[in-house]
């Protein structure tokens, strides 16, 4: 699958990047390509990574980002921890001013 192979390519070249910002943005987007490609649980485990590091060193809209990514998966694999997941994060995401996000969890929260 093409998306996957450029997915995990960016990840690899975000490594050798200055900063976490550009790793950040690659986790995120090849997280979201292994769960479409039926790796969930990697998916999740590369964000629980993801969130550990922007938690710790306070990248706070990443980590927001990250919660937002996992909420995705949980509903993309029927997961009834999905909705309250979101729910949270977009109460957390409106109380840090980051309210883009908290409309897009709301939006997630409410879909299918």
């Amino acid at each position: 699958m093409e998306s996957r192979r450029a997915a995990a390519d960016a990840v690899t070249r975000s490594r050798q990047a200055a900063g976490e910002t550009p790793r950040f943005e690659a986790t995120l987007a090849d997280s979201r390509v292994q769960a479409k490609s039926g790796k969930a649980a990697e998916a999740r485990q590369q964000l629980e990574s993801m969130l550990s590091t922007t938690h710790k060193y306070g990248y706070r809209l990443y980590e927001l980002q990250a919660r937002l990514a996992l909420g995705e998966i949980e509903l993309w694999s029927g997961s009834t921890a999905a909705r309250p997941h979101l729910t949270t994060l977009e109460k957390d995401a409106r109380n840090q001013g980051a309210i883009f996000i908290a409309h897009q969890a709301d939006a997630l929260r409410q879909s299918k």
